[in-house]
């Protein structure tokens, strides 16, 4: 099959599901529910396609660490992103940082939670 292995296949197979689930939460309104604000909630999964492909490269690179990187950055950008939403809100929506961060750490979840479930789901996706 033009030299390509059994494990390239089940990863793009695995990251093609990645990039699924990131642009459906967008549209299903996961986002949205989970506490982004409405106006970019839509906005927000297709630009965490983008970190979620730096995971990708992270995970081509670098694959023992890959889990801990993804797991670390799902933490830290849903952190950004209630503690950004709750220092906008008690501002009168006047704190830009905060926007921005709220903004920003939404961008990281929708990308980051769908690379964890791509990288655990490649563990148990068997490779013929």
């Amino acid at each position: 099959m033009l030299g390509v292995k059994g494990s390239d296949v089940k990863q793009g197979i695995v990251w093609s599901v990645a990039v699924g689930l990131t642009l459906g939460a967008a549209h299903l309104g996961l986002w949205l529910r989970l506490g982004a604000h409405p106006f970019w909630a839509i906005k927000v999964g297709y630009m965490g396609l983008i970190l979620c492909a730096v995971l990708f490269g992270i995970c081509l690179w670098r694959p023992k660490y890959a889990l801990i990187v993804s797991l670390a950055v799902v933490v830290l950008a849903f952190g950004a992103a209630y503690f950004g939403k709750m220092s906008f809100v008690a501002s009168y929506a006047e704190n830009a940082l905060a926007g921005r961060l709220w903004f920003y750490g939404w961008i990281g979840v929708a990308g980051a939670v769908p690379a964890c479930l791509a990288l655990v789901a490649s563990k148990f996706v068997p490779v013929k």
